[in-house]
């Protein structure tokens, strides 16, 4: 563009500036515009990347072009460190999020073992019964006294 400003900005003959303004501009010129980035332009084009790769050129280590890997919409990526506190916020989450899962699976768990402890202990009781049961009716039965043996009940299995 500067080239073409002073082409049509100066006189053929002497190559002096056509008026005061257009010498101001060409002393104040910005700054050349940063070189073209042929990977960064590939990686645009092919759709950018996805877990480390660049379609058309395979695993590209993100540490080796990180100016590929910077987000094109986000200037500030590149200067400002992630928001380490916002980070915490979200790992503390979900390990709440993972803790009350787990107490919910410990607490099926406890209440599946505690049903089976608890008919465990009536068959035991069951088994108990039966055998004083039958322990006392072979002693009524051996020829012991029927005054020194309270009346039982009938043999009732336990259900």
């Amino acid at each position: 563009m500067s080239e073409v400003f002073a082409r049509t900005h100066t006189q053929k003959e002497d190559r002096l500036w056509v008026d005061k303004r257009s010498e101001d501009v060409n002393e104040v010129q910005s700054p050349p515009p940063p070189p073209i980035d042929e990977d960064e332009v590939w990686a645009r084009i092919a759709g950018g990347h996805k877990r480390g790769r660049i379609y058309g050129m395979g695993v590209v280590p993100s540490h080796k072009y990180p100016h590929v890997f910077a987000d094109p919409d986000d200037d500030d990526t590149a200067s400002s460190p992630p928001d380490l506190r916002e980070q915490v916020t979200l790992f503390n989450r979900k390990i709440s999020q993972q803790a009350e899962a787990h107490a919910q699976r410990v607490a099926a768990v406890e209440a599946v073992c505690a049903k089976k402890t608890k008919s465990q202990e009536i068959s035991d009781l069951k088994k108990a019964y039966s055998d004083i049961y039958s322990f006392l009716t072979q002693m009524g039965s051996s020829g012991s006294s029927s005054a020194a043996m309270p009346d039982m009940p009938p043999h009732r299995p336990p259900a």
